[in-house]
């Protein structure tokens, strides 16, 4: 059981500091097998979290590599700077609309069915 004082540590794949999880900007791999900025952290499967601050040194090393156990292949174009790479990108309330369509179709065809 988690207690109410908890925070959740994480570590910048990029300069390897321990934040809370709020401080930092979740990345995970999209349908195409690059990886993305995970703007409402709605995105499934493996993800690593970068710095503010380090997302335009992010650079695809072997770190980076194994944090997504090898299974990503290049860094998408939105990973660019941006002013609006904050902690607390917003809600997942809007978040059909931002996944890539690949996940948008496979939830549309399994929606249902269970």
């Amino acid at each position: 059981m988690v207690s109410s004082g908890h925070t959740p540590i994480r570590t910048c794949v990029v300069c390897s500091g321990r934040k809370p999880k709020a401080e930092l900007v979740r990345l995970a791999i999209n349908c195409d097998k690059l990886i993305v900025v995970d703007y409402n952290q709605g995105l499934g499967g493996r993800g690593a979290y970068a710095c503010s601050d380090c997302l335009p040194r992010l650079r695809f090393t072997g770190r980076v590599q194994r944090a997504f156990r090898n299974q990503a292949r290049g860094l998408a174009i939105n990973l660019l700077p941006q002013p609006s790479i904050l902690p607390n990108h917003g809600t997942r309330e809007d978040s059909e609309e931002r996944r890539p369509r690949c996940e948008r179709r496979l939830n549309r065809t399994t929606r249902g069915k269970f």
